[in-house]
């Protein structure tokens, strides 16, 4: 899927042994879920009973697969396809990113996106990338070690999921998190599955379809 195992970093789901990574990195998504958007505000969507523990075994690598997926991208894509040139000149950390070209300044912040599991404790969670405007950014950074939690900012999603159609430009809401946790993102309705996703969670066959396509593509 376009960039993502460039992009990718796996996280979160662990395995009796030690992952071959490849150019992806093992590591876990800062930010433990807890008041995000999707299913926990919505009253149209069911209820589901959540406790179970996400396992499986992969039918890809044969791996006992423990914990729910969880999977970030390094980098928002327009950064990745800017030139050398252009992407020294800006910035890319853990969480902000940005670059000019001759469109002007361009900005990034690191968010996570989550996916109930149907009858699983734990949501799928995905660390993306998200363009916000300059001046939204720039608050971002000034309120970045006390979030402003009452601010929600506009922007657009910046990777492309696998499995998924091409979820690039899709219109979301950040809503920034105190205690050092990475803001939560609401996508704005539409028909994409991904939001369809957001809303009703998935099942444990589509997590587990989804992250082994992921790993493995």
């Amino acid at each position: 899927m376009r960039s993502f195992y460039n992009n990718a970093l796996v996280a979160k789901a662990s395995t009796t042994e030690e992952p071959d990574a490849g150019n992806r990195t093992s590591g876990s998504v800062r930010g433990a879920p807890g008041n995000g958007c999707s299913y926990r505000e919505s009253q149209k969507v069911r209820v589901f009973a959540m406790a179970g523990i996400f396992s499986f075994k992969c039918s890809s690598c044969g791996k006992i697969h423990e914990g729910s997926p969880s999977f970030a991208f390094k980098a928002p894509d327009p950064y990745l396809e800017q030139p050398d040139e252009i992407k020294e000149k800006g910035k890319l950390g853990s969480d902000l990113c940005y670059y000019e070209d001759e469109d002007g300044y361009h900005y990034f912040v690191r968010v996570i996106i989550e996916i109930p599991i149907h009858g699983v404790s734990e949501p799928f969670m995905w660390g993306v990338w998200v363009s916000l405007s300059e001046e939204s950014y720039t608050h971002y950074v000034e309120t970045y070690d006390a979030p402003d939690v009452s601010r929600v900012y506009f922007g657009w999603f910046c990777n492309y999921l696998p499995y998924y159609e091409s979820t690039y430009s899709l219109a979301t809401d950040v809503h920034p998190r105190e205690n050092g946790d990475r803001p939560y993102l609401c996508l704005h309705e539409s028909e994409h599955e991904l939001y369809a996703d957001s809303i009703n969670g998935i099942s444990i066959e589509k997590a587990q379809e989804i992250a082994e396509k992921s790993m493995h593509g």
